[in-house]
C-alpha cells in the first residue's frame, strides 16, 4: 500500500484539477455569489494542500554529496524564505561525511529534518532556524535550533 500512496494522491489531485473546472462552471450558476466564491476558494485550497502533500511525499534523490543542498532547499521551501525574510541556515562541520551513509540512512536524516522543520513552521512562531550537523566517534548529531516559542529540548540521534 505504501508503494501506491503517491499514485493514489496523484489520482486524487488529477480528479480535483479536472473537477475544479466543472465546479467553477457550477459555481457560476449559483445565484448566491458569496457562496459560489466560497466553494471555489475551498476547492483551490484543497488543490494546494494536495500539491504540498505530493511534494512532501517525493523528496529529491538524496545522495551523500547533495543532502546538504537538498535540506537547504527543503528549509527554504518550508519557511518560504524568499517571501518572508525567515532566516534558515544549514551548518555542517568539516568532519561530517555523508558519503559514508547508505541510501536508507540519508532518507531517514532527510525525513527527521523535514518533520522537525514542519513542526517549527507550524508551531514555533520562529523567525530563524539553524540546522547543524556534527559527528563524533561515528555518531551523527543533528542539532536544530530556532528562536520561536515552545519547549527547549535536546534530542541526540
Amino acid at each position: 500500500m505504501k508503494k501506491f500512496l503517491p499514485l493514489i494522491i496523484l489520482s486524487v489531485l488529477l480528479t480535483c484539477l479536472c473537477s475544479h473546472n466543472k465546479l467553477a462552471l457550477l459555481a457560476e450558476n449559483i445565484p448566491d455569489n458569496e457562496m459560489a466564491a466560497k466553494i471555489i476558494s475551498v476547492q483551490n485550497k484543497n488543490i494546494e494542500d494536495i500539491r504540498k502533500l505530493c511534494y512532501n511525499l517525493t523528496p529529491p534523490a538524496i545522495t551523500g554529496s547533495n543532502i546538504i543542498s537538498s535540506l537547504t532547499i527543503l528549509g527554504q521551501k518550508i519557511f518560504d524564505t524568499a517571501h518572508t525574510g525567515f532566516e534558515f541556515k544549514v551548518v555542517c562541520e568539516p568532519n561530517v561525511n555523508f558519503t559514508e551513509k547508505n541510501a536508507d540512512e540519508l532518507m531517514n536524516i532527510y525525513r527527521i529534518v523535514q518533520e522537525a522543520l514542519q513542526n517549527i513552521e507550524n508551531h514555533a512562531k520562529a523567525s530563524e532556524t539553524t540546522l547543524l550537523f556534527k559527528e563524533k566517534a561515528g555518531t551523527l548529531k543533528i542539532i536544530i535550533t530556532d528562536d520561536g516559542c515552545g519547549t527547549r529540548i535536546t534530542v541526540e540521534i
